[in-house]
């Protein structure tokens, strides 16, 4: 029984040690064979991946789906196309237009009695010259840089013709409508005396107007040599400013006011002689100050009539043969021609410059003919690697309704283009009738014959 027992007991154990061993052969077959499918799966992903071209800051690779090749909408079954890869090496570069600025020039502000009259509000015992330009566009707020001749003095008084004294309150004007620059070398500048002419300056100082042509002291003519320069977007542009004469006034210091002709009891152009050392040492100055461009501010010509001289002329020339890219003039109180202009300059090479002979008046109180048509100047400057040049020229016409003329009880400069076909499209405006816009397409084909056809209308471009 016992060995019996054993027996069974011994057969017991050797046939399950059997059953272990096949148990345990046939996991260590599995075992060996998932191993082997793992190894040559992470073979074939690490080769993948080595094929793989890597993605550029989360960018798809190369081999991405293309949208819109397969799914739903296309069925499904076509194969993706492989996404296109463009070829930078082939594209052409974008070319570079350079740097642009706009330059808004205006023609005369004059001061007459009426000018102020019109702007006093007793209410609050002050001056606001800005309603006179409600209908005149804002060329003077969207230009880069706006200019115009400051044709009368801060004298600390109120005063018309002939000895032309403004209110303060004309500057902060003219600087909340655009104004960045004012030239004030012109025969008023000496109305109120040399204190007017200095007080003028501290005015335009305080609110915040440049300016060009004349002069407190010694000391700051000497700083610059009259040369204010002007950087806007990257264009730098050198503004020199001169006049005539200035009424006969007295002078006594030289450094006041910059006048192009030497000093003689006579200011008519016939007896003019050219103070050729100055130009030339201030001019050459302002070539050695390596602006972009130069511009030199005149205040030239004869009264009332709409062609320039041959003094204008031959000045121009001398302008421009010594570095004048553009020489923007005024004085005669209506419009005279724009014109390029070449000549051979100091260095013996070709020159060209812009000339604009007057603009006439942008603000006054006159009535002879002509006086009350004038234009904003827009000139676009361009500069690339080759330079810098004024690439565009154009005019936008304006006219001056005021009491003298139109006898109306205010001043009202108007954008002539704008408010005609303001007019024409029913919007009301209170000092338009058929009359006046008769009159007004007549100030536009004149403006047209005094500065040529070749100069298109701003607003029209």
């Amino acid at each position: 029984m016992g060995i019996a027992m054993a027996r069974h007991t011994s057969n017991r154990d050797y046939t399950g040690y059997s059953r272990q061993n096949r148990i345990l052969l046939a996991c260590c077959g599995s075992l060996a064979l998932l191993a082997l499918l793992f190894v040559i799966l992470m073979e074939c992903w690490a080769s993948s991946q080595k094929a793989a071209p890597e993605a550029d800051d989360g960018q798809q690779p190369a081999s991405a789906t293309v949208s819109g090749s397969s799914g739903p909408e296309s069925g499904g079954d076509q194969q993706a196309e492989p996404a296109a890869v463009s070829d930078s090496s082939s594209a052409e570069p974008e070319e570079d237009d350079g740097l642009h600025i706009t330059i808004a020039v205006g023609g005369d502000i004059m001061a007459h009695v009426a000018v102020s009259e019109c702007a006093y509000d007793s209410a609050t015992d002050s001056y606001d010259f800005t309603p006179y330009f409600t209908y005149a566009g804002t060329w003077f707020q969207d230009a880069d840089l706006a200019v115009a001749n400051l044709e009368t003095t801060f004298g600390g008084t109120v005063n018309g013709y002939p000895m032309f004294s403004s209110p303060d309150d004309l500057a902060d004007s003219l600087k909340e409508l655009g104004f960045d620059l004012l030239s004030t070398a012109n025969n008023h500048c000496m109305d109120s005396r040399s204190d007017g002419l200095k007080r003028t300056i501290e005015v335009l100082d305080a609110a915040g107007i440049d300016h060009v042509g004349t002069y407190a002291s010694q000391e700051s003519f000497d700083e610059n040599m009259g040369v204010v320069v002007e950087e806007v977007n990257g264009i730098s542009i050198a503004f020199l400013d001169y006049t005539y004469g200035v009424n006969y006034m007295s002078v006594k210091e030289p450094y006041l006011v910059n006048r192009y002709n030497l000093t003689t009891s006579d200011e008519s152009e016939a007896a003019m002689k050219l103070d050729t050392q100055k130009l030339d040492d201030e001019l050459a100055y302002a070539r050695s100050l390596g602006t972009d461009l130069i511009f030199v501010m005149m205040h030239w010509g004869t009264e009332h009539q709409t062609t320039q001289s041959s003094y204008q002329e031959e000045l121009a020339d001398y302008l421009i043969a010594r570095g004048a890219d553009a020489a923007p003039g005024g004085h005669s109180h209506v419009p005279q021609p724009m014109e390029y202009r070449t000549v051979t300059d100091v260095d013996g090479n070709e020159a060209t410059g812009f000339v604009c002979y007057s603009l006439g008046n942008l603000i006054s109180d006159m009535s002879k003919d002509n006086t009350y048509i004038t234009a904003v100047l827009n000139l676009e400057v361009t500069k690339t690697e080759e330079g810098t040049a004024i690439t565009g020229v154009s005019y936008e016409p304006l006219y001056l309704l005021n009491p003298s003329h139109d006898e109306i009880d205010t001043l009202v400069l108007m954008d002539v283009p704008a408010v005609l076909e303001a007019y024409e499209a029913g919007e009301k405006n209170p000092y338009l009738s058929e009359e006046l816009c008769t009159e007004l397409r007549a100030s536009m084909a004149t403006l047209r014959e005094i500065f040529g056809e070749q100069w298109p209308v701003s607003s029209e471009q």
